[in-house]
């Protein structure tokens, strides 16, 4: 009686099919990780705007919110000392920007910044005499 060693065509097409669905599900947690990480990144880019806001009204001190390119960070400053740096990891900054909250909350000027993430563009814009700070998301 001969043996032969070796694997049937249908045991190899069952392993490929398990292969390729363990792939496919951990690719899908890698994406919703990725924008997981992104989310809390921004929440804490508007959270870091919104409470130099609120340190330029309760202190009586002008706070400057910093956007930077080449560091990718957000960085606000208390007069020349630095009250809080925020490094992005997920999320790029577009360009170098500024604004300064007033001792009543206003901004310096109104504007726009972008943050871009992997799948989305992040547009954050603060209000001229409120000093509200808006974010719209908008897929790539």
């Amino acid at each position: 009686m001969k043996k032969t060693k070796g694997f049937t065509l249908i045991e190899l097409i069952l392993t490929i099919a398990i292969l390729a669905l363990l792939v496919g599900v951990g690719s899908l947690r890698y994406d919703f990780l990725t924008n997981y990480q992104e989310k809390i990144e921004i929440q804490s880019v508007l959270r870091t705007i919104n409470e130099a806001r609120n340190a330029s009204i309760t202190s009586g001190y002008v706070h400057t919110v910093t956007f930077s390119r080449n560091e990718n960070m957000v960085q606000v400053n208390k007069g020349y000392e630095v009250v809080d740096k925020l490094d992005l990891n997920k999320l790029q900054v577009l360009e170098r920007n500024s604004f300064r909250f007033t001792t009543t909350g206003a901004p310096s000027k109104a504007g726009t910044y972008y943050i871009l993430g992997q799948k989305k563009e992040y547009i954050i814009t603060i209000e001229v005499a409120t000093g509200k700070v808006n974010l719209v998301e908008k897929e790539i």
